[in-house]
């Protein structure tokens, strides 16, 4: 079994399937090749001349398409793994509405497989062991999905946490007399630089929406 081909580099998806092909043809082996295709086909693009659908339709023997999960069912695995963390950290702090606001446009956007939540349940967990008695839970929950899911607005956060929170450093950028339509422009315009997509050299614009309204939803000051 040869596992997550797809988070290889282009070139080395290209030697997976040259040596499976070449090299390690043995009598009484076959191999399981398990990968994300429209990823491996774009890589193999990329890395050879040809269509990658048809360098792998010579490859693969017998191809297996697994239907993705469906979003109703990631979302009840996700309920289910975090009732379980909650039952376990009984003196975290829970409030039933600030979890229904805050899930939707701070967490549900970062869950797109069982890999997501498990990274998300796992880190969750880990943070509160130490300072479960001292956070919200759906604080926690959104602030760590930010974390995993978009590192560089995670990071942003950190290092604007007067913004966030109202202490006046958020004056740092100008005069006290701008408007709140300005002060959205300029975070904009910070969040576009440091939140590329992939290895693009600019982000998307939903990247820096979606930045913008999961901290707003966690911090109701810069909201």
């Amino acid at each position: 079994v040869i596992d997550d081909i797809d988070r290889l580099s282009n070139e080395q998806i290209r030697h997976v399937f040259q040596l499976v092909t070449s090299v390690a043809k043995f009598p009484n082996t076959t191999y399981l090749l398990v990968f994300d295709k429209d990823i491996v086909v774009k890589a193999l693009e990329q890395v050879q001349e040809g269509s990658g659908e048809d360098y792998l339709e010579k490859i693969i023997q017998m191809p297996i398409q697994i239907p993705d999960i469906q979003r109703p069912a990631l979302r009840q695995i996700l309920f289910m793994r975090l009732d379980e963390i909650l039952k376990k950290h009984s003196d975290v702090n829970f409030s039933e509405s600030h979890w229904q606001a805050v899930y939707m446009p701070c967490v549900d956007p970062f869950i797109k497989h069982i890999r997501d939540i498990n990274r998300l349940c796992n880190a969750v967990e880990f943070k509160l062991s130490a300072i479960s008695g001292e956070v919200d839970f759906a604080d926690i929950v959104a602030i760590t999905a930010l974390e995993i899911g978009m590192p560089a607005g995670y990071e942003w956060a950190k290092e604007n946490k007067g913004v966030l929170t109202g202490d006046g450093s958020q004056y740092s950028f100008g005069t006290q007399d701008r408007k709140s339509q300005e002060w959205c422009k300029i975070y904009e315009e910070q969040l576009i630089v440091i939140l590329p997509q992939n290895s693009s050299l600019k982000s998307d614009q939903r990247d820096v929406d979606l930045a913008l309204k999961c901290l707003s939803h966690i911090f109701p000051h810069f909201g």
